[in-house]
């Protein structure tokens, strides 16, 4: 099977999510995802900036999602155009935790290479900030202990954005919604996850990670 685009032509195309790039920018209400239509899986097309009554971070990978708006090539990447439209979504029954000891024990549970199939939020404080805050692209990669688990854990949040994000120190307390993968050994937040609030708490009190 192929898909036919003509340049500019607003199109309509059903596929299956097969990766959650970015969760909800409250300001826009827009999210990032990725699917693949059946009988055309080996081209994926990224749904940049998704806007409309149905994006939610309760989307999974194997949700099935309509999407109207524009398809351009950005740089080699194929992809729905900003404004792009989220008008129908099915889904793929997918169960995820919500307590942030099940999130964590499955997340360090996880293989090289693996990564969690939904968007989930934890809390925790800030043990390391591993690379400062970038002017440039935005964002910051700090090292969290995660509220609610058995000893601390620590998950490295990468290329963390949010509105506060230039500010936080070690200490602080952080909320973050995002991606979860095992890249290599280290369990991390992937690129892309927000910051979703934080709190100046304890930045003199040292933490022991397990």
């Amino acid at each position: 099977n192929q898909v036919t685009v003509a340049a500019g032509e607003t199109v309509t195309l059903t596929g299956k999510i097969v990766k959650l790039v970015a969760p909800i920018n409250p300001q826009f209400n827009s999210m990032r995802f990725t699917i693949a239509v059946e009988g055309c899986e080996d081209k994926p097309i990224l749904c940049y900036n998704i806007t409309g009554d149905l994006v939610s971070n309760d989307l999974c990978v194997g949700d099935t999602a309509t999407v109207t708006g524009n398809i351009k090539n950005y740089q080699g990447t194929i992809e729905f155009d900003t404004d792009c439209v989220l008008t129908n979504l099915v889904s793929g029954g997918t169960t995820k935790p919500t307590d942030a000891k099940a999130i964590v024990d499955e997340a360090f549970a996880m293989e090289p290479g693996a990564s969690m199939p939904y968007f989930v939020t934890l809390t925790g404080k800030i043990a390391e900030i591993n690379d400062a805050y970038s002017s440039q692209y935005g964002n910051i990669t700090v090292t969290i202990a995660v509220e609610g688990t058995d000893g601390l854990k620590a998950l490295k949040c990468y290329r963390m954005k949010g509105a506060d994000a230039a500010t936080v120190k070690a200490g602080d307390t952080i909320t973050v919604t995002g991606t979860i993968k095992n890249y290599k050994g280290t369990i991390e937040f992937d690129a892309g996850c927000t910051m979703d609030s934080w709190e100046n708490t304890g930045r003199d009190v040292p933490l022991m990670l397990t």
